[in-house]
Parts: C-alpha cells; sequence; structure tokens
C-alpha cells in the first residue's frame, strides 16, 4: 500500500488553502456546498412528472438543479455532447492518474501543473461532479441493454441512441462506475486534511473522514436509485431519500468531522435540506401539487438553516470536559480538546492527555494528533515524529493509515531540515549503507581476481564481474562523495574512502588527500573547535541504540572511536545489547527505563552531559560523559548517543562501590594501585584491603585521604557520589599523584551545557549560518589551504598509476571501443532501419496490390448488374408466355400480372446499369460482351432469319416486342406471332446463353485474376527474403571484423589482471581484515601468462549472431506467416467467391428457366405449346431436355454452396439463411438450399405426371419460384455484403500484422538489440574504468591495520 500511499501523497501533499482570507474562503465552501445541494436535489425531481402544473414549474427546478448539469443538457438539446465529455473526462482523468503513476514508481520529477491538473480532475470526478458523472455511467448502462424505446430521465427532446452503447456500453460503464468507486475512497481517505495548520475560524480541515464516506455512498446509492427504483416506485425511493439524508445529517451533528463551526455548519444544512426536500415531495406527490412542493422549497430554507445553526451550537455546549473524558474513545475525546488544540494553551499538559488517553484507547488518529501537535503548537519536530514514527501504516483501514503514512513524510522532511540528531541518525545509516557496498565490492573484486589467477572462467561471466565492478565502483565513489558533502567533518568517513582509493581503486593521489584531511580534521577538532553535543570531535563517540521493544538497547550503528574505547571489533559490537557494556546493577532495569521513556516522554533529551561508565570488552570500567536524545527515522524510535571518553591513566583507577565497602566493576590499573597483583578484585569489601578504612573519615565532601597501599607505596583515595539519572552512584578513586585528583576535579566540572547551542558546520542545512562561523570558516580555509580539502575524483581523473603501461595498448583499446561504436550504428542501420524498411516496403507493395485486386473483386458490380439482366429478361419472357397462354387458352388466369410494366422498367434499368459498369470489368475479356455486335438472333418469323447484334440493343429490341404484345392484349389484338417469336426464341435462348457464359467467363477472369495474384505475393515475398539473407551475410562479415579488435582487449585485460593477481589479492585481503573485520583465506596459485585462456576465435560473432539472428528469423517468420496464413486465405477466397455468387445468383435465371420449361412440358399435349404455334422453326430444345440440363447445372452449382470454402466466406446469419431458415412459406423455413431442391422436385413431379395439371396449382408453383426469387434476391445481397467484409476483413488483418509486427520488431530492438549493443559498449568502456585501477606495476599500497593511513611499499622492501 506504500507505493498507492506515495501516490496519493503527491497529488495531496500538504494543506493547500484556497485563499488566507476568511472572507474568500467562506464563499468557496459555501459555493461548493450549494453546487453539491443543486446536484442533491436533481434526485427528487422527474423531467416527466405527472403532477399538476408541473410544466409551470419545470424550468425552475431545472435552474436550482443547474450543477448536476443534465438538466441543461437536456433543455438546450446537447445531451450527446455532454455524454461524449463525461466519457472523455473520465477518460483523461484515469490516463492523467496511470501516468502520475508510473512517473512516480520511476522515481522522476514530476512538473508542477501535471499535478495540479491532475489534482483538479481527481477533484471534479470523486467530489465535484461525482453525482453527475455516476448517475451518467448508470443511465448508460441502463440503456445499452436495448430494452427500452424512450428515456424515462429526460424529456422526449433525448433519443435513447445517445445512451445506447450495446454490450460495449455496458462493459464500460461497469468499468467506469468501478473506476470511480475507487478513485473516491481513496480521494476521501487521502484529500483531506488532519493537520489544523491554520487557526482561523474557517477552514477544511477535519479530524476523520468518516462522515464524508457515508455522504459518498448515500450519493453512489441515489444515483443507483434514481435510474432503477424511481421510474418504477417513485414514493418508495422518496422515502428512502429522506431516511438516508437524515442519517447523514445526524451523523454529521453527533461527530462534527470538521474544526471550523462554519464548514460544519454548511455541510449538515445541505443534509437536511435534503431530507426535508425530499419530504416535501413526497408531500407534493400525495397531495398532485407541484406549485406546493416550489413554495416549500423557496420558504424553508432560512428556518432550516437557522435550525441547524442552533443544534450544532447545543451539540458544542453539550461536550464534556476534558478531565471526565480521558478514558472514552478518542473521537469523543477528540471534540473535547479540539479547542485546547487550536489555541495551545496547555501545552505538554495537552500531550499527557493524548498519552493518557491512548493508554486507555489505542488509536492511530490519537498518535497522529499528537505527532502534530508536537511540531505545530509545542515547535518540537522531533518529538512529533518520534510520537508517530513507530505507528505502522499497514492494513486496510486506508483512512487512517494513509495520514500515518503522510505524518510521517511531512515530519521527516521538516526534520531533515531542522534536526541535528535527524542529520546524524541519516548519516550512521548513510555511512554504514556505503561500508556494505565497499564490503561487498571488495568481496566481488576478490572472486574475479582469484577466478582469472587460476585460470577457470568464461567468457560471460568476465563480462558480468566488468560491468558489476564497475558499476558498483562508481556507486562506492558517489556514495562516499555524498557523505563527505554533507558532513565534511566525518573523520571515519574520510579514512574509509581514502583507503579504499589508495588500495583498491588504485588513485593513491586521492586517496592521500582524504587520508591527509582526516588528520587535518582530528588536529583541528583536538585544538579546541566548539562542540554540539552531537558534533564531531576526536574524542568523541557515537552510537545508535534500537528502541524498537523486540530489539530494545541493541546496536545499530558505532563509529571507530567507540570501538578504539571500548576495545571491540566491528562483528562484536554488531547487534550487541548496551546492558552488556553497562555494570551489572544497571542492567536488569535499563530496559523498562527505555521503554517508559519512549512511551511517556514529552521531550527528545534522555539525558545531556552527564557522566556515565561502561565496561570494555575485557569487564574492566572506563569513564565516559554521555549525551542521548531519541531520533524517529524508517520505521521506529531510536537513541542516539554522544560518548565523550575519558581516557584512563596508569596512575589514577577507580571502582564502584556498596555503601558497605563492597567493590563492584573497577578500571583495570585499580587492583595495581592498591598493591594487589590480582587483574579484578571484584566482590571485595575495601575494609578487606585496608583494615582500619572508615566511611568516617571521608564524611566532608571531596576529603582525600593520603596512606599506604599494600605495597607502601603512598596513594590517594577520594570518595565522590556521582549522580547517573536518577541514581547517585559512590565511586572510590585511588591515584598516585595528587595532580591526577587536579585532573578529575577539571572533568568532574567539564559541562558542555554551557555551549550546547553551538553547531558543528556539517550539521546545518544550506542557507543556514554558523553559531561559531569565524572559528568555522578559519578551519575550512585551512583545510582548502592544504589540501584541496574536498574534491570529487572521477575515472578520467585518475593518478599516473593508472595509466596504461604502453602506448600500443592504449590506442588497442581505443580502436576496440570505435569498432564497436561502429558495429553499434552499423548493425542499428542493417538490423533495424533497412530490415524495417524493407519489410515496410514489400509487404507494403505487397498489400497494395492485394488492396487493389480486393477492391476490384469485392465490389462485382458488372457481374451483378449482369445477373440482374439476365433475370429481368428471363422474367419478361416468363410473363410473355403466360400471357399468350392466358389469351390463347384462358390458362392461369389466376396468376397476377400487374408488375409487366415493373419488370420492363427494371429491364431498362439493369441494361443502363451494365452498359455505366463497363469500366469497372473492362480488364476481364467478357466485357467485350457489351460492346461486341456478334451475339446471334433469330428475326423475321416465319421467315425465319439468324442475325447478329450486340446484347444492350437486342435487349432494348426485346423491351419493344414486350410492349407491343403488352399494348395489343389490352386491345384484344391479335397477329403478334412475329413479336412472341423474338421474346421467346431470344429470350429463354440467346440472350440466357450469353449472359450465363458471361457470368462463366466473368468468374473465370476472376479466378484466374486471384492466382496471378497468388503467383506475384510470392514472388514479392522470396524477393523479401533474399534480401533479408542477404542483409544478414553483410551483418556477418561486419561482425567478423569487429572480433579481432574485442579479442585483443580481452586479452590485454586477462594479462593485466594476471600480472598483478597476487598484489590486487593482498591489497584486499588486507582492506577485509582490517576494515571489514573479514579474513577470507585463499590459496593463490598464480598461473604463469602462457597458461591464460584467451578469447576463442569468432567468439564475438557467435555472440553478436546469435542475438541477431532471431531479428532475421522473426523477419522470416512474417514473411512465412505472411504467404501462408493470409496470401494463401485471400486467394482461397477470392478464388471462391465468384463462383460462390455465380452460383446463388444464377438459381433465380436457372429457376425461371425451370418454370418455362414445366409449363411447356405440362401442356405438350395441347394446341399452343411452342411447336404447334410455330411448326416452321422450333430452334430450341425439347422441354425434357432443357429440364434434364437445368436439372445438371443445379446440381453442379449446389457443389459450389455446399463446401466448405463457401462456408469461410459466410457469416452466421448469412449461413443460417441459405442452409437452415428462411423467411417466408413452410418450403423455406429450412434455407435456400433445401428450398431449392423442394422447388426442383416440384417442377419434376409436374412435368413427369403424365397429367396436366391444374392451372391453380401451376399459378401456386410459379408463385413460390417468384417469392423464392426475391428471397434469393435478399440472400445474394447480404451474401455479397458478408463475402467482401470478411475477405476486407483478412487483408485489415494482414495489414494489422504487418504493422503489428513491425511494431513488435520495433520493440524488440528497442529493448533486446539496442540494449544489448549498448550492454557491449559500455563493458569495453567498463573495461577501460578497470584497467584504471589495476596496478601497471609490482606496487603495493595499502594502509596499515594500526594506523590505517596510506603506506607505499615497493616490493624490495617487502621483502
Amino acid at each position: 500500500m506504500d507505493f498507492l500511499y506515495k501516490i496519493w501523497l503527491t497529488l495531496y501533499p500538504c494543506n493547500r488553502s484556497i485563499s488566507e482570507s476568511a472572507s474568500l474562503l467562506i464563499i468557496y465552501i459555501a459555493l461548493y456546498n450549494l453546487c453539491i445541494l443543486g446536484q442533491s436535489l436533481r434526485f427528487f425531481w422527474q423531467a416527466k412528472s405527472d403532477l399538476s402544473n408541473w410544466s409551470s414549474f419545470k424550468v425552475f427546478w431545472y435552474i436550482i438543479s443547474a450543477p448536476s448539469i443534465d438538466p441543461i443538457a437536456d433543455y438546450y438539446n446537447f445531451m450527446s455532447n455532454y455524454v461524449l465529455f463525461i466519457i472523455i473526462f473520465s477518460s483523461s482523468a484515469l490516463i492523467l492518474f496511470i501516468v502520475l503513476a508510473i512517473i512516480v514508481g520511476f522515481k522522476k520529477k514530476l512538473p508542477v501543473f501535471y499535478i495540479a491538473l491532475t489534482r483538479l480532475s481527481i477533484f471534479i470526478l470523486c467530489d465535484l461532479m461525482f453525482i453527475p458523472i455516476t448517475t451518467m455511467f448508470f443511465l448508460i448502462f441502463k440503456y445499452s441493454s436495448e430494452e427500452f424505446e424512450e428515456i424515462e430521465e429526460f424529456s422526449e427532446n433525448v433519443n435513447v441512441k445517445i445512451l445506447n452503447y450495446s454490450v460495449f456500453g455496458q462493459g464500460f460503464s461497469v468499468f467506469f462506475i468501478g473506476v470511480i468507486g475507487i478513485f473516491t475512497v481513496f480521494y476521501e481517505a487521502c484529500a483531506y486534511e488532519l493537520r489544523l495548520a491554520s487557526t482561523s475560524i474557517v477552514n477544511t480541515s477535519k479530524s476523520n473522514s468518516k462522515a464524508c464516506v457515508l455522504i459518498k455512498i448515500v450519493q453512489f446509492l441515489n444515483c443507483y436509485l434514481a435510474t432503477d427504483l424511481k421510474a418504477s416506485n417513485y414514493e418508495a425511493f422518496l422515502i428512502l431519500c429522506f431516511f438516508m439524508y437524515g442519517v447523514c445529517a445526524g451523523y454529521l451533528i453527533y461527530n462534527l468531522p470538521y474544526y471550523s463551526f462554519v464548514t460544519n455548519l454548511l455541510k449538515v444544512y445541505v443534509n437536511v435540506d435534503c431530507a426535508f426536500l425530499s419530504l416535501a415531495f413526497w408531500v407534493g406527490l400525495k397531495m398532485n401539487r407541484a406549485d406546493i412542493v416550489a413554495l416549500i422549497t423557496i420558504f424553508s430554507q432560512l428556518p432550516i438553516l437557522i435550525l441547524v445553526k442552533e443544534t450544532l451550537r447545543f451539540r458544542e455546549s453539550s461536550l464534556p470536559d476534558i478531565n471526565n473524558i480521558t478514558s472514552s474513545n478518542f473521537y469523543f475525546f477528540e471534540l473535547s480538546i479540539r479547542k485546547y488544540l487550536t489555541s495551545g494553551s496547555l501545552k505538554e499538559g495537552l500531550l499527557s492527555y493524548l498519552v493518557k488517553n491512548y493508554h486507555h484507547y489505542p488509536c492511530k488518529s490519537n498518535r497522529i494528533i499528537q505527532a502534530y501537535y508536537c511540531s505545530d503548537i509545542l515547535h518540537n519536530k522531533m518529538l512529533g515524529l518520534n510520537k508517530i514514527i513507530g505507528i505502522q501504516s499497514k492494513g486496510l483501514d486506508i483512512f487512517t493509515n494513509f495520514q500515518v503514512y503522510k505524518c510521517k513524510e511531512q515530519l521527516k522532511e521538516e526534520c531533515q531540515n531542522t534536526s541535528e540528531g535527524f542529520k546524524l541518525h541519516q548519516y550512521f545509516v548513510d555511512f554504514f549503507k556505503a561500508k556494505e557496498k565497499d564490503k561487498g565490492f571488495c568481496l566481488e573484486y576478490l572472486s574475479f581476481i582469484e577466478k582469472i589467477s587460476r585460470g577457470k572462467y568464461k567468457i560471460n561471466e568476465l563480462r558480468w564481474f566488468i560491468n558489476s565492478l564497475a558499476k558498483e565502483t562508481k556507486k562506492i565513489r558517489k556514495m562516499y562523495e555524498n557523505i563527505l558533502e554533507r558532513f565534511p567533518t566525518s573523520i571515519d568517513t574520510k579514512g574509509l574512502y581514502g583507503s579504499l582509493l589508495i588500495n583498491v581503486l588504485n588513485d593513491v593521489e586521492n586517496g592521500n588527500k582524504f587520508i591527509g584531511k582526516a588528520e587535518e580534521t582530528r588536529v583541528a577538532l583536538n585544538k579546541g573547535m566548539p562542540k554540539h553535543h552531537l558534533s564531531f570531535a576526536n574524542g568523541r563517540a557515537f552510537i545508535v541504540l534500537s528502541g524498537k521493544p523486540e530489539t530494545i538497547g541493541k546496536l545499530m550503528f558505532f563509529t571507530n572511536n567507540f570501538l578504539d574505547f571500548l576495545h571491540l571489533k566491528g562483528k562484536e559490537a554488531r547487534g550487541l545489547s548496551i546492558n552488556s557494556l553497562m555494570p551489572k546493577d544497571f542492567r536488569e532495569p535499563h530496559d523498562n527505563f527505555l521503554l517508559n521513556f519512549l512511551e511517556n516522554t514529552t521531550n527528545i533529551e534522555v539525558f545531556k552531559c552527564m557522566p556515565s561508565f561502561m565496561l570494555d570488552s575485557k569487564g574492566f570500567l572506563l569513564e565516559c560523559t554521555m549525551s542521548s536524545e531519541i531520533i524517529g527515522c524508517v520505521d521506529s524510535v531510536n537513541f542516539i548517543c554522544a560518548i565523550d571518553m575519558i581516557l584512563a591513566s596508569k596512575d589514577r583507577g577507580f571502582s564502584f562501590m556498596h555503601p558497605n565497602g563492597l567493590l563492584k566493576e573497577h578500571s583495570k590499573n585499580f587492583p595495581l594501585i592498591l598493591g594487589l597483583n590480582k587483574k579484578s578484585i571484584e566482590n571485595i569489601y575495601i575494609q578487606e584491603i585496608f583494615q582500619d578504612f572508615s566511611f568516617d573519615d571521608f564524611s566532608t565532601v571531596d576529603f582525600v585521604q593520603v596512606r599506604y597501599n599494600l605495597q607502601s607505596k603512598l596513594i590517594n583515595i577520594l570518595i565522590k557520589d556521582v549522580q547517573v539519572g536518577n541514581a547517585i552512584l559512590k565511586i572510590l578513586y585511588v591515584c598516585f599523584d595528587t595532580h591526577e585528583l587536579h585532573k578529575l576535579e577539571r572533568l568532574n566540572t567539564f559541562d558542555l551545557k554551557n555551549i550546547e547551542n553551538r553547531r558543528i558546520s556539517f550539521l546545518l542545512a544550506s542557507g543556514e549560518r554558523l553559531d561559531t562561523a569565524l572559528q568555522a570558516d578559519q578551519l575550512e580555509k585551512n583545510f582548502n589551504e592544504k589540501a584541496n580539502i574536498y574534491e570529487k575524483s572521477a575515472p578520467n581523473a585518475q593518478s599516473s598509476t593508472s595509466l596504461f603501461s604502453s602506448i600500443p595498448e592504449s590506442n588497442h583499446i581505443k580502436q576496440s571501443l570505435k569498432v564497436l561504436s561502429m558495429t553499434k550504428c552499423v548493425l542499428f542501420i542493417s538490423v533495424f532501419s533497412i530490415q524495417l524498411l524493407s519489410i515496410l516496403i514489400s509487404t507494403g507493395i505487397l498489400i497494395g496490390y492485394i488492396s487493389d485486386e480486393v477492391n476490384k473483386q469485392v465490389s462485382l458490380t458488372a457481374f451483378l448488374n449482369l445477373s440482374d439482366t439476365a433475370y429481368s429478361s428471363a422474367y419478361l419472357t416468363l410473363l410473355t408466355r403466360i400471357l399468350d397462354i392466358k389469351r390463347r387458352s384462358g390458362l392461369y388466369s389466376e396468376f397476377n400480372m400487374t408488375n409487366f410494366k415493373e419488370i420492363i422498367n427494371d429491364l431498362n434499368v439493369n441494361q443502363n446499369k451494365l452498359l455505366n459498369s463497363y469500366n469497372s470489368w473492362s480488364y476481364c475479356p467478357a466485357s467485350s460482351l457489351l460492346k461486341s455486335v456478334e451475339i446471334n438472333y433469330w428475326d423475321e418469323y416465319p421467315d425465319t432469319v439468324l442475325k447478329q447484334e450486340s446484347l444492350i440493343n437486342l435487349i432494348r429490341m426485346m423491351i419493344k416486342n414486350v410492349e407491343r404484345i403488352f399494348e395489343g392484349s389490352e386491345s384484344n389484338m391479335t397477329g403478334y406471332d412475329k413479336d412472341l417469336f423474338f421474346i421467346l426464341y431470344n429470350g429463354i435462348g440467346n440472350i440466357f446463353d450469353v449472359t450465363n457464359n458471361t457470368m462463366e467467363d466473368f468468374s473465370r477472369c476472376q479466378v484466374d485474376r486471384a492466382r496471378v495474384l497468388k503467383e506475384n505475393s510470392f514472388y514479392l515475398i522470396i524477393s523479401g527474403t533474399i534480401f533479408q539473407g542477404l542483409l544478414m551475410v553483410c551483418c556477418i562479415f561486419f561482425v567478423m571484423h569487429t572480433d579481432r579488435s574485442l579479442r585483443i582487449l580481452w586479452t590485454y585485460l586477462l594479462k593485466r589482471v594476471s600480472g598483478s593477481s597476487a598484489e590486487i589479492i593482498q591489497m584486499l585481503k588486507d582492506r577485509l581484515i582490517n576494515h571489514h573485520d573479514i579474513s577470507k583465506s585463499l590459496s593463490i596459485t598464480k598461473e604463469p601468462l602462457e597458461h591464460i585462456q584467451s578469447c576463442r576465435y569468432f567468439e564475438y560473432t557467435s555472440r553478436y549472431i546469435s542475438r541477431i539472428f532471431f531479428m532475421f528469423f522473426f523477419v522470416g517468420l512474417i514473411y512465412l506467416v505472411s504467404y501462408l496464413v493470409f496470401v494463401n486465405a485471400l486467394d482461397k477466397l477470392l478464388t471462391h467467391r465468384p463462383l460462390l455468387i455465380k452460383s446463388v445468383v444464377q438459381r433465380r435465371v436457372q429457376l425461371l428457366h425451370l418454370s418455362f420449361f414445366t409449363i411447356e412440358k405440362d401442356i405438350q399435349n395441347t394446341k399452343i405449346t411452342l411447336d404447334k404455334i410455330f411448326p416452321n422453326f422450333y430452334p430450341l430444345n425439347d422441354a425434357k431436355g432443357a429440364l434434364i440440363n437445368l436439372g445438371i447445372a443445379m446440381k453442379a452449382s449446389k457443389s459450389i454452396v455446399n463446401s466448405p470454402k463457401a462456408f469461410k466466406l459466410m457469416d452466421q446469419k448469412l449461413y443460417s439463411l441459405i442452409f437452415e431458415t428462411l423467411e417466408g412459406k413452410p418450403y423455406t423455413k429450412l434455407g435456400i438450399y433445401r428450398a431449392v431442391t423442394y422447388l426442383s422436385q416440384e417442377s419434376t413431379f409436374i412435368a413427369y405426371n403424365k397429367i396436366q395439371d391444374a392451372s391453380q396449382d401451376i399459378v401456386t408453383f410459379l408463385e413460390k419460384i417468384l417469392e423464392f426469387n426475391v428471397l434469393t434476391n435478399t440472400t445474394v445481397i447480404r451474401l455479397i455484403k458478408v463475402s467482401g467484409d470478411i475477405i476486407k476483413s483478412k487483408l485489415r488483418d494482414f495489414m494489422i500484422f504487418v504493422f503489428g509486427c513491425s511494431f513488435i520488431l520495433i520493440l524488440l530492438y528497442c529493448f533486446v538489440v539496442y540494449p544489448f549493443l549498448r550492454s557491449e559498449t559500455m563493458t569495453v568502456r567498463n573495461i577501460m574504468s578497470i584497467l584504471l585501477i589495476i596496478p601497471a606495476q609490482t606496487t603495493l599500497n595499502y594502509t596499515t591495520s594500526n594506523s590505517r593511513n596510506a603506506v607505499t611499499v615497493k616490493p624490495s622492501e617487502k621483502s
């Protein structure tokens, strides 16, 4: 949760007052609450209310509910724009927050404007516009279900389609409702300010957010109920609103969450007013009077405001006294102490009350109040931090836990700038982190040298070591330099960093500077530099003790002076309890003393400059002066102690002594001065040593007794009462010389309290001034003059010992770096730029080519026009024949002929469309049909002549003949055989054959073009693949060229390391032993140089190719998938689509021909058959043969429709139309496919039942045919659209695939190839850095364990 808290703390870091002016703040709070009131009133009224006179008051309610905005949008008809704004704004707020979270996660600095913009958007979304936005998303969810025809919540002006987003609308509305709910919870938990930063009568701070959360819950429920229950049960909705707002008002009055009376007043007023107005609407509903509601609303506002004000005054006056409520619930207790929190009149006394209440009722909010009170009222920020630092911010109670987290972070930041102890504690944290990093670096460096010296390594392991060591080197330098920049008088840091530079990093010059600076600092501090009780000094040690209950009193951090003082090692001291260093009589109660102090203290100082005693590692007593403070840091309170050591003298000893003379812990030389040869005389009475010893002799203060010890030497004895904490201790001092007693008096009177306000310079923040400016300036000036006290040393500023052994070696390294940089650039150009460009060009050409072909084939405009022309001509021929039969025999009189003229008009329109669509299919040879005049037709009956004409002219001639017959039928004209001959033998014969053959040719043309498309696509993809292969070969040759330079570099590194391995290992072992208390045993077996492994030939070539090969493999995979998955699929779809459409559209014409010849077969025994009407010439097949041919053709087309390839061109609905169900009569219920079979069987039955069927049966059959053709036409239109969309979708998927793969290729380069190339370049740079720290000569630089000063030892001197 800490990460979430960090994000919200970035948005709401501290108290953000709108204005310092109380009047402006009152205006802001009043406008805000009135806005919420206006939005809440929108819940109570209905736009389509049935109340009498509602239309007269409708505008009134629109005006006072204007803050909700949707009434205005309804009234002025911009609801669609308003809905769009709500969606865009909510999405933008979410995106702003996500981007802010990402930036915070990467620990980058955010612009102030961006934070303010995000904060404003969250405020609008979760507070100011929470009600209208949430209501709108509930409405979108409601009306996206497609169950409503009008919107109930608005007037008739709003179309339901505005809010209907189908399933998508339900999905995103639920998502945004959830997001707004979660955001609102966190907003209410994090946006409010618990810290009372202003004592003004008007502010927005509050003690808790429970009441506001309750109000938000009520608002959220009302948003839902207003879109659900309000329309179905308006009365129940109003009653629920009354109770919910009543509960909110009561809770606000009872808890008084805001510190300001005005803010509480307005908040309570809004909720009481809402409760009252919901009741007023209920009364108006019962009375059916809209005017009553308006009058109650207008005249009730002032009385409600006065009533609320008096109620709050009464509530405040009834709060109990602070002394009578200490043990109560904290939230009740807080109401009683609120006036003291703002005034601060009780000072530390109020803090004691808070502590007592916390003991009775532990509450995190209590500790938060304590912390802010200490910081703001008592002006003791560190004490405030100590109060809150141990409180955990984990758990699900985000309302309290965020305030805990916020309080900690704020007080830490404030203490960082003001508290000396906090800065010193931070020094220890940073110093020990740097020391641990130093130790880890030395161990890693040691492993690296050992691995190379033994010749057991792999190049990948060395690469990891090189990069890690170079990275750690930079980190360690930065850590030490940052510490010294903030704490320039830290002797331990200068010594440790200086020895690191000398012994490990081969920077002797800068290392000696830092060692020298440490000595300069030590000398300067010894010359009387003024001391703060927490400043560095030569004779001063620092320790930090844990304040956690489970580890109370254990050592966390310490300085080297502390280890030297107690003769301890760092390994022994870490985690050691301070009790084990104290005299035995103090150990048992010490932990309880620390815990009680932490729990009840009203100050941060434990003690200052107090005499104290400690035991060294051998159990001897040491004397010191100690100061201690409590410091809050990280997640607990710790003790920081400054120990001023009183150096022991061989001529003076001392011991604890009980009032009865029992000697306890003593100094090391105490027995020797008494004349005893024992090391320890603990638990021996002084009377056993001196038989005549009497305490009465020491009744005078500071009385010194002179007597002989057991070896007959004169000694001086002094008994002093020393106060340590609350205890009075008797200390027995013995010495040989009275001069030691004078020293003792001076030590006893040494007191730092008279200079407690002085601070050393490193503890000051920038911009502050030293109290002892003159002496500090002199000290800094002295440092700068002697050694350039502080200068950051970069890798390129190494001393001359870090230079390469020869100029050719330096040139080899520079050449390697240059070659690798060139490799990086070349691979960038080839692998990324050219590769990506080639993919985009090749696939772009392919997609463009395919897209052009798809657009040509998908439209099939000419194909449809040709089909419609053939259908219209066949239909017209059938109608003409039926009309002729009706006139000759009276048969089929029941058949409806009213659409005769419509069919003529359709044929005219279709032949014009066919002529106009010539350009769209002119690429096919079949298009010559429109321009050719070689179409045969029969004319001039009875002297039949075979002529030739174009299709268009032939259709026009047919139309003229049909019109003459139709006009003659109306006037009962006879003698139309010539016209009938032309229509029947050309409409059913030549025109059908020509159009049918043309459709066959056109479909074959489309199939051929699809195959050509596949072949050309294959050649394009092969070309791209070959180009990628050539590119890969070029990359391989170039990488092979870089292999030699890189091998030279690695070989040189291995030789350098091998040649200096013994010296480096000795220096590292010395550092680990002396500075890190680690003894690492190594058996150093130095291998001859010729046995050192070198890099294999072409190792880098294989490494680079292995990294970039997958890029070329990925590109090849793109080409392969493009061809196999997309090009092949498009080829199959484009190949089968014209065949499928041809098969379906031909059904209409085939069924008309089937009807024609079925009729002819049925009437074959009558005198009105065609062969009897035109006995001289009968160019058509007999009816039986024609029916057989049509059956064969229809059977062949059925196999095309019922195939897997055809199914891929259909969606579920189209498949259902063809194979499952179709609207119409029973025979079409099972789809077109089975309906054709049914009609074919019906035709066969009529034609071959050997009897002439009834006229009505034939008419019924014809009507079924025509009905089926209408349904088929609808199916054809859908088939063309769906199949075209499927092909376009496949093409679109292909485009998405190509661009998606290109994007993946970019990502692979950015996150795989480029980081690899960058890491390789960085490795070479890091090799240079490592070469700089490896000694070029066998010179060993190390610091001795005793002095820790830099000493340079020549090889001859070592032996």
